[in-house]
């Protein structure tokens, strides 16, 4: 029963996958790839266990837990690079839009 209510949460990441496809292709299959890889360690978890084993993990929920917690730390950095980029772009218009439309100063000298 668990397994069908999985696979009905993680389907609509192929929705979002195939959605964003122009926008960006590699997240588009890294999210393709890590849908099917969801969807295949909750019908058959004995496979997560195997290959948690062979990375000398305990458990396969371990090597789940783990390798979400890498990825979420990789997209985070992502994020503040692409937010650091933007504040740069969005530094730089306001310097542009400031030279070229400059405003007399309303006090007066002395």
């Amino acid at each position: 029963m668990i397994a069908y209510v999985l696979t009905a949460l993680i389907a609509p990441i192929f929705l979002y996958a195939f959605r964003s496809w122009r926008a960006s292709r590699l997240v588009t299959l890294a999210l393709v790839a890590s849908g099917v890889v969801a969807i295949l360690f909750v019908w058959h978890p004995d496979l997560a266990n195997d290959l948690a084993a062979a990375m000398g993990v305990g458990r396969g929920a371990d090597l789940v837990i783990y390798v979400y917690c890498l990825l979420s730390f990789i997209l985070i950095l992502d994020l503040s690079l692409k937010l650091k980029a933007q504040h740069q772009v969005i530094t730089r218009l306001a310097r542009e839009i400031a030279l070229a439309n400059p405003k007399q100063s309303t006090r007066k000298s002395p």
